[in-house]
């Protein structure tokens, strides 16, 4: 894929790229200035982050917060945004509104001074520190993005520090501070200028050079420090932290080519191998097979200066412990780094990485940003036409040995966010879900406790399944009228005593509970069972056996269901009959169901459960 570029520079430094597409009636304008968190000094960190923030206060001829008055009320978009080397500022508008975006832009880049007061640094600098809170402090793993560089990079290198900053050292910033910063850095000479979309080219340049062409060249920018790295870290580096995450994390770093390079690219691959999407390795491996992960990614930081940093970050799942995901991730780099790669691999990763650059290519905005990047590293946007083809040259043995120099132990720098209170040794998960079954347990015996209170004042002995003969004698003591309580556990909706009334069970505390189930304030739908099919469904959701019921006559059958009838103004009903009992369920029901009705007296049959199976418990 080929896109259209052309380039200027005017007389104050500014260059300019213009690339014209009229597929859609949209243009996107895009300037990146060479300036970042490396180029602060000690003791003012995240002062080009703040310094973007005052660049959308107004300016001379812009109100504060008018610069997205008037873009937003055009149709378009706009933000922008701090990197370690580089800060840009971008709008998408409708093409008519072309000239709208760059007087905003050659606005706040000529005249930003005289709008500038302390009141809109304080109120920026409360907005950044309240950003620091929000997406870092407070925010789940959100402090590795000053974690990581610090631990890969020295601590005299210009990537070491913060990208956001301290909040000491934001609260020290003053407007003298500010003055300086944008007489060096914020410069015609030291920006780029990407136009993308739909314009005329010779429109375009009249209109950069009428709004930008004022603007002053600037007196230069003091020079970075020296930022070459060794090729390795040296060492295996790593740092655990404790954090009110509830899954670990694993950020593993390797020092790499710098963005550019032929090496790079290798890297690069490599890097979209082990992590890009669902085929690769991680997520095939850890995600899938292993299931230790629930997600696997790699990524690259794009440095130009010094070293680049290649990046795996897997999140845990939550059975796997920190130990285990760490041990999973170094395995899987210890066996491509042993191993090597495949055609294969290599053939899916370069297609997934130029689809990727492809599509982007399609966006007026994404397009405008890589002409800017490539302008204002390299001072050639036409590099972005050439990508796929440096992709598509890397080779398998360029990519194996990037493995073997790069990914050996030396060079891995590990930050893992483990669970706080993991890290202090405080309950796990499993204790938890331990304590979690000993509640349970203990509302239980509560529960049996409150039932046992209940059938006190009824003078109501709690009879269970087991006790067969005990069952049989408390009928004989009530005559023939159920007076003792069938206890199979589970939930009570309510029990009937002698005078027929419903009567509510209560909590232990006294306290009555709501009502359950079933249709007009009953039990459920198996509470009043008078076809054998409900027998049968019940008994296949208990597994007593196929769930068939025994069959009876129907006199037999009808028997049965008028003596129930009139028990069921006691505590149990007999065996086929009605069940009505104090906490009865649809165990209950389908257990005194499942007895076989071999006669009119059927009272004299009942069901047991004895090892796992049914068997009738008769009475002589």
């Amino acid at each position: 894929m080929q896109i259209p570029i052309e380039t200027f520079r005017l007389d104050n430094g500014l260059f300019v790229t213009l690339s014209e597409d009229h597929t859609a009636p949209i243009v996107a304008v895009n300037l990146w200035y060479h300036v970042g968190s490396a180029n602060e000094r000690s003791g003012r960190t995240g002062f080009a982050h703040l310094f973007e923030h005052m660049l959308f206060q107004g300016s001379a001829s812009v109100g504060a917060n008018e610069h997205f008055e008037l873009v937003q009320r055009a149709g378009g978009t706009l933000n922008g945004s701090t990197w370690l080397d580089r800060t840009n500022y971008y709008e998408t508008v409708p093409s008519n509104q072309l000239e709208l975006a760059l007087w905003l832009e050659a606005n706040r880049m000529g005249y930003l001074l005289p709008a500038m007061t302390q009141q809109k640094l304080d109120t920026q600098r409360d907005v950044v520190q309240n950003e620091r809170r929000w997406s870092m402090d407070n925010q789940p793993y959100g402090s590795w993005w000053e974690r990581l560089p610090a631990l890969c990079f020295p601590p005299t290198h210009p990537f070491h520090h913060s990208l956001i900053g301290s909040m000491r050292d934001l609260d020290e910033a003053s407007l003298e501070d500010i003055e300086r910063f944008f007489t060096t850095y914020y410069t015609p000479d030291n920006a780029v200028l990407s136009i993308a979309g739909d314009f005329d080219r010779e429109e375009a340049r009249r209109l950069v050079e009428r709004h930008f062409g004022p603007i002053p060249r600037g007196g230069g920018k003091p020079p970075l420090p020296d930022m070459s790295l060794p090729a390795t870290l040296g060492g295996p580096l790593r740092e655990v932290v404790p954090d009110d995450v509830v899954l670990s994390r694993l950020f593993l770093a390797f020092r790499s080519p710098v963005f550019g390079s032929d090496e790079y690219y290798a890297a690069s691959v490599c890097g979209a191998i082990l992590g890009l999407k669902k085929g690769s390795r991680l997520h095939r491996r850890l995600v899938r097979e292993q299931q230790v992960a629930a997600e696997a990614q790699s990524f690259t930081y794009d440095l130009t200066k010094g070293s680049d940093l290649l990046v795996l970050d897997v999140t845990a799942r939550p059975e796997a412990t920190p130990d285990q995901l760490e041990r999973a991730v170094h395995h899987e780099v210890d066996r491509m780094r042993d191993e090597g790669v495949s055609e294969d691999e290599m053939a899916r990763a370069v297609t997934l990485i130029q689809t990727e650059l492809v599509v982007s290519l399609q966006s007026a905005g994404d397009r405008a940003d890589k002409l800017s990047l490539f302008a204002t590293y390299f001072g050639d946007p036409s590099l972005v036409n050439e990508q796929a083809d440096r992709y598509r040259a890397v080779t398998v043995e360029q990519v194996n040995a990037f493995a073997r120099s790069r990914l050996g132990v030396d060079n891995r720098a590990s930050l893992l966010y483990v669970p706080r209170d993991a890290a202090v040794g405080a309950p796990t998960r499993s204790w938890r879900r331990r304590a979690h079954h000993e509640q349970r347990n203990a509302r239980e015996h509560t529960d049996t406790a409150a039932r046992a209170h209940d059938a006190e004042e009824l003078s109501l002995p709690i009879i269970r399944p087991s006790d067969t003969d005990e069952w049989h004698a408390a009928r004989r003591r009530a005559g023939g009228k159920t007076a003792a309580r069938l206890d199979l556990g589970g939930d009570r909706c309510g029990s009937e005593d002698g005078t027929g009334r419903r009567r509510r069970s209560r909590g232990a505390d006294g306290s009555a509970p709501a009502r359950r189930g079933g249709r007009n304030g009953r039990c459920g739908p198996d509470r009043s069972l008078r076809t054998h099919r409900h027998v049968g469904r019940s008994a296949r959701r208990l597994g007593l056996g196929d769930g068939h019921a025994h069959r009876s006559s129907g006199a037999s059958a009808r028997g049965v269901d008028a003596r129930a009838r009139s028990a069921a103004r006691a505590r149990v009903s007999a065996a086929g009959g009605r069940a009505a009992q104090g906490r009865t369920t649809r165990r209950t029901v389908a257990a005194s169901r499942r007895a076989r009705v071999s006669c009119r007296r059927a009272v004299r049959t009942c069901p047991v459960r004895t090892n796992g199976s049914l068997r009738d418990a008769s009475r002589r």
